[in-house]
C-alpha cells in the first residue's frame, strides 16, 4: 500500500491557523471501566451488555489509567482531547433530586488538571448515550412521551457540570450524534422500544440541547467566557447516478440525517423530510424553535464514510438496519467497483471525497451564514478484521495511516479550495474502544490496549502519522 503523505506536500505547509485544535476523542463507557467502582450507578449499556463479553466493565481501564491517557496525548503531539462524562458516575441515579457522587466529580477534576497541565484543551460532551438506568425505567429516558422530567434531569447534571469544571472547560457538547443515539434505541438498546419512539428519542435530544445551552449561557457564559454546541455527524450519500430518483434519494438520506437537527439549531426551522410519517413525528413549536435557533457557538460534525444512495426509497416498516434507518437504499458500489477501501464490515470505506463534500455541505448550509467554524470532533477508520491480526499487523496499521493521511489531505482541500473554515480535528479514538453496530466489534483506536499486560497502552503507527501532518500543516515544521 503506497500514499502521498501530506507532510511531504509544500502545498499543505502551515495551510492551518496556530490556533487549529487537534487531537483525539473518547467516550466514558468505551474506555472508562470501572463500572461498579467509584460510587458509580448503572446505565443502560450496563444493562444491554451485562451477559456480553465485550461490556465496559473494565474497558481500557482509563479510570485508573488516565494519566497514561494523558502522556499518549502528549506523545502523539495533541493540544486537544474531547472526553465525556458519564452522567451515572457523578450523578448515580440520574435525577435532579438524587445524589452527586463526589469520587467521580474527583476523578473528572483530576482528568481535567492533568489536561490542562500538559498543554492539553478539554472539551466535554456531557451526554454520549450512557442514560443512568434508574432514569431510563423511570420514565423510559430519551423516549419519554413527555419530555418535563428529563429536560429537567438533564439541566440539573449539566448545572453540576458548569459549576464544577465551567472554570477550566472552555469547550462544551451537549449530546453526542442524536441521529446514532436515535438508531441505537431503535437497534435494542432500549427496551419495549416503537416507531414512535424512535421520532421522540431524536426530538427529545434536540430539546435537551436547547435548553442546556440556553442555561449555560444565560448563567455560565458570561462568567466562564466557554462556548458550547452539539456533536452531528453527517454520512455522506452520493447519487449513484445522475437520475431523478437517485438524486432525490441521496437528498433525502441528507435531510433526515443531519437536516432534522441541524435545522431548528442553526436556522430555527424544522425538516419535513419525515412527512410520511407525520401522525408520528412530533413538531416544535414556535416558541421551541426560537429557543433553538442558533443555539450553538459552532458546528461539531463528525464523519466516517460515504456511501451510493440507489434511488430506491424503502416502505416505512421494512427490515431496517443501522445503514438503512432513513429509509433510503444504499450502496458501497458502482459499476461492480467497490466506492473505497472496506473497513470493518463496511464501516467505512475510504473516500475522502465524500468527507470533503460533508464539510463542505455544513459549511454552506450551515455555518457560513452565522459566521461560525467548524470543528470535526470524531474522524476514524476500522480495518478489516484488525481484531483477528498478529499484534505486528495491529500495529503497523498501514489502512488506518493511509485513512487518515487521506481525510486529513480532503480537510486542507476545503480549506484551501473551498474556503471552509475548520477550527479543529480530533481522531476516534485514542484508545481502542467498545462500538456496539449491529453485533460486531471493531477496533477504531490508535493505541492497541494489551489487556494480557496490565491494559499496557501500545502506540500504532497511525498516531505518529497524525503527529507529522499536524507539526507540518499546523505549523510547517518536517520530522
Amino acid at each position: 500500500m503506497t500514499f502521498a503523505k501530506l507532510s511531504e506536500n509544500p502545498e499543505y505547509s502551515s495551510i492551518l491557523p496556530a490556533t487549529f485544535l487537534h487531537g483525539y476523542a473518547s467516550a466514558a463507557y468505551q474506555i472508562e471501566g470501572a463500572t461498579s467502582q467509584g460510587g458509580r450507578g448503572a446505565s443502560i449499556w450496563d444493562e444491554f451488555l451485562r451477559d456480553s463479553p465485550e461490556n465496559g466493565d473494565t474497558a481500557c481501564n482509563s479510570y485508573h489509567l488516565w494519566r497514561n491517557d494523558i502522556e499518549l496525548l502528549k506523545q502523539y503531539g495533541a493540544n486537544s482531547y474531547r472526553f465525556s462524562i458519564s452522567w451515572s458516575r457523578i450523578k448515580p441515579l440520574g435525577g435532579r433530586k438524587d445524589e452527586v457522587n463526589h469520587e467521580g466529580i474527583k476523578y473528572y477534576n483530576d482528568l481535567i488538571d492533568g489536561l490542562l497541565e500538559a498543554g492539553i484543551e478539554p472539551t466535554v460532551t456531557l451526554f454520549h448515550y450512557d442514560v443512568p438506568l434508574s432514569l431510563q425505567r423511570r420514565y423510559r429516558g430519551f423516549a419519554a412521551a413527555d419530555s418535563g422530567e428529563l429536560v429537567e434531569d438533564f439541566c440539573s447534571f449539566a448545572r453540576l457540570c458548569f459549576e464544577t469544571f465551567g472554570d477550566r472547560v472552555k469547550r462544551w457538547l451537549t449530546i453526542n450524534e442524536p441521529w446514532i443515539f436515535t438508531i441505537l434505541y431503535s437497534l435494542g438498546l432500549a427496551e419495549d422500544w416503537t416507531q414512535p419512539d424512535f421520532f421522540r428519542v431524536g426530538h427529545n435530544c434536540i430539546l435537551v440541547h436547547g435548553h442546556v445551552a440556553r442555561l449555560y449561557r444565560e448563567e455560565f457564559k458570561m462568567t466562564q467566557d466557554g462556548q458550547i454546541g452539539i456533536a452531528l455527524n453527517m454520512e455522506w450519500v452520493e447519487p449513484v447516478d445522475e437520475s431523478p430518483a437517485a438524486v432525490q434519494a441521496a437528498n433525502l438520506a441528507t435531510e433526515r440525517c443531519i437536516d432534522w437537527f441541524a435545522k431548528p439549531i442553526f436556522l430555527g426551522t424544522q425538516t419535513n423530510a419525515w412527512d410520511r410519517h407525520s401522525d408520528i413525528f412530533p413538531r416544535f413549536s414556535e416558541e421551541e424553535l426560537q429557543m433553538l435557533n442558533g443555539s450553538a457557538d459552532f458546528f461539531s460534525v463528525n464523519h466516517y464514510g460515504t456511501s451510493y444512495a440507489t434511488g430506491r426509497i424503502l416502505e416505512p416498516g421494512s427490515k431496517l438496519d443501522i445503514w438503512t434507518m432513513d429509509e433510503v437504499e444504499k450502496s458501497w458500489t458502482k459499476d461492480g467497483i467497490l466506492i473505497g477501501r472496506r473497513g470493518h464490515n463496511g464501516h467505512p470505506h475510504t473516500v475522502p471525497w465524500g468527507f470533503r463534500k460533508v464539510l463542505v455541505y455544513c459549511w454552506d448550509h450551515f455555518a457560513k451564514a452565522l459566521d461560525i467554524p467548524i470543528i470535526v470532533y470524531e474522524n476514524g477508520y476500522a480495518m478489516e478484521n484488525e481484531s483477528s491480526m498478529a499484534i505486528e499487523s495491529i500495529i503497523d496499521d498501514t489502512a488506518r495511516q493511509e485513512y487518515y493521511n487521506n481525510y486529513f489531505q480532503a480537510l486542507c482541500d476545503a480549506v484551501k479550495m473551498d474556503g471552509v473554515q475548520v477550527a479543529g480535528y480530533h481522531a476516534w479514538s485514542l484508545l481502542d474502544n467498545l462500538e456496539w453496530h449491529n453485533g460486531y466489534q471493531p477496533r477504531f483506536g490508535v493505541t492497541f490496549v494489551d489487556r494480557e499486560a496490565g491494559y499496557k497502552r501500545i502506540p500504532k503507527k497511525s498516531a505518529s502519522l497524525l503527529n507529522s501532518i499536524w507539526r507540518y500543516t499546523v505549523h510547517g515544521k518536517r520530522e
